[in-house]
């Protein structure tokens, strides 16, 4: 059937079914993401429950350990963390991290916002073409109609 014989009737449920599968395309990937979220967290709910708390002498040899090896030292007071601190060297790797850090942030988010267009802009621009192709292709058999009519 040509599109120009389409009923408004057809090109409605077009667009029915194309936003059911956009919407589809958005609602699933959510559900299975908190699906997967919450299995992480009653794996880790089941591995804090068998666990031990860190003596005081064993957390102080971990943040020793850190600040040994990382430079890194941090200040708790009972089981929070009060300050973080940086030694020179540490500080200096930082800052020369920093920018790329940032440079790839911002890589992984243009190719985000790449991948997003490419996932959920079909659908949408298929309805859009097929509607301007339905109005086009209606238009001009109108038009042929008035003139087969008036000569």
């Amino acid at each position: 059937m040509a599109i120009r014989d389409w009923s408004r009737r057809r090109l409605a449920l077009t667009w029915v079914i194309g936003v059911a599968l956009e919407a589809l395309l958005i609602v699933v990937p959510i559900i299975q993401r908190r699906a997967q979220m919450a299995r992480l967290q009653r794996e880790q709910d089941a591995l804090l429950k068998h666990s031990h708390p860190l003596s005081n002498v064993r957390r102080d040899s971990v943040l020793k350990q850190l600040r040994d090896s990382t430079g890194v030292g941090i200040v708790l007071r009972n089981d929070t963390i009060v300050d973080i601190t940086l030694s020179p060297e540490a500080q200096r790797k930082l800052d020369r991290a920093g920018p790329a850090i940032q440079r790839g942030f911002m890589m992984i988010a243009i190719a985000a916002l790449v991948v997003s267009a490419m996932i959920y802009l079909p659908i949408p621009l298929f309805l859009i073409a097929i509607t301007l192709t339905w109005q086009r292709a209606r238009k001009h058999t109108l038009a042929e109609a008035l003139r087969a009519h008036v000569a």
